[in-house]
């Protein structure tokens, strides 16, 4: 009877466990690390160096495709996804950005050279493709950043113990997409245009901690919200 009841119970997690995978490009060319969020369940994946992604969903579930480098694409998983491999191609990203004239600013070289640095080496961790060789014959930038990398390497490791865990660019996009206050958009609340996201999102790199994003501290993330928003429209306004 053990057996037969052990049997029953689990039927509906053997209907229900699907997956959808297949290979993400753009251009012709696979992605790696592209973040794979199932909006709806609340998980996340990453593709592999080949592209390849795989993610459990059933049918009705909300998949978003998230890159640094690319427009966020999302689809609404279909009885044709499941079990099956797909073909997902997300378009680049191109930033046309206003001219900004900054005015009574002390520039601070000690923090300029951190950021860069902490950029370059986000960058190579995480968007290495973006880096390859182009085919018109123009200078190798991938070349150039992996020597940064090599200069840098000993800073990282240095700086990794004691470094404290920040928000990521995934957790960010969700808190984005998802999260609301007194029934608000997070947008409406900070007043940040919907043009100016991604600006504002990469802005906050490294600002905010992830503990934040504990229930509890819900108050605390709104306030440094504000905080880095009044910041953010400061700077583009000078």
């Amino acid at each position: 009877m053990r057996l037969i009841l052990f049997f029953l119970l689990s039927i509906p997690s053997i209907l229900f466990a699907q997956n959808i995978s297949g290979t993400i490009y753009d251009d012709g060319s696979t992605l790696e690390y592209v973040s794979v969020i199932n909006i709806t369940k609340n998980f996340e994946s990453f593709s592999d160096a080949n592209g390849f992604f795989t993610i459990e969903a059933i049918e009705n579930d909300t998949i978003l495709f998230s890159s640094s480098f690319h427009i966020d694409k999302k689809i609404l998983v279909t009885n044709d996804y499941l079990d099956k491999e797909v073909t997902i191609q997300l378009e680049q990203k191109i930033n046309n950005l206003e001219e900004v004239i900054i005015s009574n600013y002390s520039f601070d070289e000690d923090q300029f050279n951190s950021n860069f640095k902490n950029q370059i080496l986000y960058d190579l961790d995480h968007n290495m493709q973006a880096y390859e060789q182009p085919s018109n014959g123009n200078v190798d930038f991938r070349k150039i950043f992996i020597r940064a990398d090599k200069l840098l390497s000993k800073d990282k490791k240095n700086k990794s113990s004691i470094t404290p865990n920040y928000i990521t660019y995934s957790e960010l996009k969700l808190l984005f997409l998802e999260h609301e206050f007194n029934n608000e958009k997070l947008t409406d609340v900070l007043k940040i245009k919907e043009e100016n996201v991604d600006l504002f999102m990469d802005f906050c790199r490294g600002k905010i901690k992830s503990e934040l994003l504990e229930e509890k501290n819900n108050f605390l993330l709104l306030d440094k919200l504000i905080d880095l928003s009044t910041k953010f429209k400061k700077l583009s306004a000078e």
